[in-house]
């Protein structure tokens, strides 16, 4: 059966570690867990972003985990149009590399899904700290 739901996260050089791992460890932590994580790694990073990466990998929260390695940094737009190309979920849910998601972000936008089966893109509010 096909994923119904894809997370979409780059990340790159200049990205802190501990945000990657703080982004990464809400998506792993949804009160209905994604289908899949695509995660493009944007030219080469930092061993402590790499351990963030190995730590994740692996994680039986989300069954299936992508990593997509860029040779070069392309740019954010770059990097999610090739990680596009690996979802294979209905709806891709798109993180940042430092965005926190609330626990039921995911269960809460799939249930709008179902509600507004003619809606394509679904946002929400963001708050910034």
């Amino acid at each position: 059966m096909a994923p119904q739901v894809s997370v979409l996260m780059a990340t790159y050089a200049g990205d802190n570690p501990a945000h990657l791992a703080q982004a990464l460890e809400t998506v792993f932590n949804q009160t209905r867990a994604p289908d899949e994580l695509v995660l493009v790694v944007d030219g080469p990073i930092g061993p402590a972003a790499e351990e963030v990466i190995a730590q994740y990998r692996n994680d039986p929260r989300i069954l299936l985990v992508k990593i997509r390695r860029l040779s070069e940094n392309r740019g954010l737009a770059n990097a999610l149009n090739a990680g596009i190309a690996d979802c294979g979920g209905q709806w891709i849910m798109r993180m940042d590399s430092d965005d926190l998601a609330a626990p039921d972000r995911l269960e809460v936008q799939l249930r709008y899904t179902q509600d507004c089966p003619e809606a394509d893109i679904i946002s929400s509010w963001c708050e910034r700290s």
